[in-house]
């Protein structure tokens, strides 16, 4: 072996340990994997790391409720048997203070709106949602609105009409044409009327 042979393999060898150790090596568990139910125990990926080094998650769902409903694609429900409220599609309902949301006619999670003082409302089929009131806000009304005044506070507003959470804004809440946001010192509230 010739000296430049050598220096070209030492490079090489060089290069996969320092690529190794930065981490340029993808250790993905998730590849060619797809969410799958092994028994009642749901196999899936979380993708949320960085560089591609994703790992399997397992979660127990429970007896009979790990639904596959086509290859490649399965969930947890709530119940081994479809939810006869659920939409046709994917959605969600209102039963009594909770929110049910559905995959595939099942129910798969609840949201007591209640626990934090809001009311589930239906603003359009399929489409429940936990609301600050049961009626719309005269401040969301248009689509684009994602943030209004209420007095001094400060509503999202969730494109249907409905706001659903609100912060109290301690400096006055200001209205401009651009939307609604907080002040954040005195020269942003203006007059105290303008909060209004």
């Amino acid at each position: 072996m010739t000296s430049r042979s050598r220096n070209y393999l030492l490079g090489f060898v060089l290069a996969g340990v320092a690529c190794v150790s930065l981490g340029c090596v993808s250790l993905d568990e998730c590849s060619g994997y797809a969410p799958h139910c092994v028994g009642s125990t749901l196999v899936s990926c979380d993708d949320s790391a960085w560089f591609g080094n994703n790992t399997l998650v397992k979660k127990d769902c429970g007896e009979d409720r790990c639904i596959t409903p086509v290859a490649g694609f399965a969930f947890c429900a709530l119940s081994a048997a479809p939810d006869p409220k659920c939409p046709t599609a994917n959605g969600s309902y209102c039963s009594g203070a909770s929110r049910v949301s559905c995959i595939e006619g099942y129910a798969t999670d609840t949201s007591d709106c209640s626990a934090t003082r809001n009311v589930c409302v239906i603003p359009s089929a399929g489409a429940a949602l936990c609301a600050l009131s049961s009626r719309p806000s005269p401040r969301c009304q248009s689509e684009h609105r994602k943030y209004a005044c209420e007095g001094t506070m400060l509503v999202d507003c969730d494109g249907s009409g409905y706001a659903t959470h609100q912060q109290a804004c301690a400096l006055g809440c200001v209205s401009t044409p651009d939307g609604d946001f907080c002040a954040t010192s005195l020269d942003d509230a203006g007059p105290l009327d303008a909060s209004y």
